[in-house]
């Protein structure tokens, strides 16, 4: 019986099988580092966007638009566009980050963000506020912008079960309605 030696033997197979598993738990980390960066950007910008509702003075266009997408910039720049049909009725009014009902210095209290598994790979994070007094629970999906280094909402889950149950559907249904 013939033996063929390989370059790939016993003696480095243990090495090899380290290094995968180091590799793999690097990952790991990355990712849950990575998630945790989201985490703390949701955060911030849950907390400063509480903040600037209760300020008399309301943020640029532009400096909202920047929290999100291209592709929901997007949509939302084409939504404004359009205007409320009479079939529809007024109120409640939806405030893009914050949602449903979050009118200018009304009380908002933000209780609490966690991690929300997604299967699809994107980061998502669930909002726990109270809007006055009423309690409301806000999914936000977002993605990491490599070239801005810093996080972008993606879509949010507004949780009310309509039509309108998460911005991009909202921002669609608008973009339907009839020009200004």
């Amino acid at each position: 019986m013939r033996v063929f030696k390989t370059a790939f033997d016993r003696r480095s197979l243990a090495p090899a099988i380290a290094a995968g598993l180091l590799a793999a738990t690097f990952q790991q980390a990355r990712a849950q580092d990575n998630q945790a960066g989201f985490e703390a950007w949701v955060v911030r910008l849950y907390g400063d966007e509480i903040a600037r509702n209760k300020s008399p003075a309301s943020p640029s266009g532009d400096a909202t638009l920047d929290l999100f997408t291209p592709e929901v910039r997007a949509l939302i720049v084409e939504s404004r566009k359009h205007t409320l049909p009479a079939s529809e009725p007024d109120g409640p009014i939806l405030h893009l980050v914050l949602g449903w009902g979050a009118l200018p210095n009304r009380e908002i209290i933000l209780n609490r963000v966690a991690s929300t598994p997604a299967p699809d790979g994107e980061r998502r994070a669930t909002v726990d506020l109270g809007i006055a007094g009423n309690a409301r629970r806000l999914i936000v999906t977002g993605v990491f912008d490599s070239q801005a280094k810093r996080w972008r909402i993606a879509d949010i889950d507004y949780g009310s079960g309509s039509l309108d149950a998460t911005l991009i559907g909202r921002m669609r249904r608008m973009a339907s309605w009839p020009l200004r």
